[in-house]
């Protein structure tokens, strides 16, 4: 598991791999703790969890091997398109970025306004805040009618939100600073954890992973902070007395159990696997594509692990967003063994040969640039290389990321007026 969060430090072992950085914080909370201090496998049957470590072990392994593989070869010509931190000079880049960027994020926050408007809730302060965040029952019909528009605002306030954060660190123009504060309390209160910190903590990482003294003091600060999130519904429940919040804990409110209960990623798939494995139905790539199909498609790859996971009912009223299985797993039930070593070295090969670009241009001083940088590795290269488990969501993002990322520009109508002039004037002469 560790491997397929954090195996990028194997072809990029520097202090700028910020996202491996972060990922060190996520495997501390979700699998050092239940595995090595809970023992959280002794729950499961012993043919349930070695079968779980095989299929783990051998996927990993060819995620590795495409890692470094595809980090050899030459760049794939979908990622060959001229960059704007590549081409763009660096004393007219940072207003390039600048206004390109300003107005999409104001859209974004605008966007996520007007959906808990016209929803008439805001999840965290909903009467069951779960069932709000992951938008049930009662509160389904009136997420249907903003979904795009509030997935969309979510995807690129969490998307640029290092970009904004990188202006206003440049530039030390305070608005930027306000925007971002104001976006992240709005992607907070969705009760949407991770992606309400992770571009801050990025911006974080980059500014700070510059220096070799910065790397140590970030990493452990970062797994505080994954320890402090994963215990913030039960903080939440606590101070709210909110039972939704509270009822998994009702066993065992040990710090350990409680941090493992926040990232019950383990749990989960061994719940998973066990419910497959009753009943195995290859899905051969189904799962790939249905997130691409609006609604709750039966073979949107969150869907289809939580109805896998109650036996095939129906799982519209069932609070959870979905299950985060990793790689191999979906190899396995897409194509059976043959899956677990192709699925995960396609991917590995896809990142490790974008990861290409970010050694190349990641040694820049331009914090600005760094930012944008990552950017085009959250929105370009993870969604490319988690093919497996496609959103609808994530690509009209990538699309307006993409005026940002690469150098594109729009001719202003009367510039296309006066060369359709100058041409005319040339086939007369």
């Amino acid at each position: 598991m560790s491997t397929l969060a954090i195996g990028t430090y194997v072809i990029w072992p520097s202090r700028l791999n910020v996202i491996a950085h972060m990922q060190l914080g996520f495997v501390s909370a979700a699998y050092i703790i239940p595995l090595l201090i809970i023992g959280i496998t002794s729950f499961y049957p012993d043919d349930i969890v070695n079968f779980y470590a095989l299929i783990l072990f051998f996927g990993s392994s060819m995620y590795l091997l495409g890692l470094m593989l595809g980090n050899k070869f030459p760049l794939l010509r979908l990622i060959r398109f001229k960059y704007s931190f590549q081409t763009v000079q660096d004393n007219s880049f940072n207003n390039y970025i600048l206004k390109r960027t300003k107005y999409i994020f104001i859209f974004a926050i605008l966007g996520l306004l007007i959906s808990y408007v016209v929803m008439g809730f805001v999840p965290a302060f909903a009467q069951d805040p779960i069932a709000a965040k992951f938008f049930r029952g009662e509160y389904q019909a009136p997420y249907r009618r903003v979904a795009v528009l509030y997935r969309v605002s979510h995807f690129l306030i969490v998307s640029l939100i290092i970009v904004v954060l990188a202006i206003w660190y440049q530039t030390k123009q305070k608005k930027y600073l306000v925007m971002a504060m104001i976006a992240v309390f709005l992607v907070f209160i969705s009760l949407t954890r991770q992606p309400a910190l992770e571009g801050f903590l990025l911006f974080v990482g980059i500014v700070l992973c510059r220096k070799k003294s910065g790397v140590t003091p970030y990493v452990f600060a970062i797994v505080l902070i994954y320890f402090l999130g994963s215990s913030s519904y039960y903080i939440i429940g606590k101070i709210f007395n909110i039972p939704s919040m509270l009822s998994v804990y009702a066993n065992n409110t040990s710090i350990w159990w409680v941090i493992a209960s926040g990232s019950p990623d383990i749990q989960d798939q061994l719940k998973f696997l066990r419910a497959f494995l009753l009943n195995p139905q290859y899905t051969y790539g189904k799962t790939f594509i249905g997130g691409l199909v609006p609604g709750n498609f039966k073979w949107n790859p969150h869907v289809w692990s939580l109805t896998v996971l109650n036996g095939g009912s129906d799982v519209s009223n069932v609070n959870s967003g979905g299950l985060r299985l990793p790689l191999p797993i979906y190899g396995y039930t897409s194509f059976g063994w043959l899956g677990v070593f192709i699925v995960p070295f396609i991917s590995g090969m896809i990142l490790g040969n974008i990861v290409r670009v970010m050694q190349k241009y990641s040694n820049s001083k331009n914090v600005i640039k760094l930012s944008v940088l990552f950017l085009f590795y959250n929105v370009i290269a993870l969604p490319l290389s988690e093919f497996y488990k496609s959103s609808m969501y994530s690509i009209p993002t990538a699309f307006i990321c993409l005026f940002i990322i690469y150098k594109i520009f729009i001719k202003k109508s009367h510039d296309v007026r006066q060369n359709i002039s100058y041409y005319k004037g040339l086939n007369k002469r």
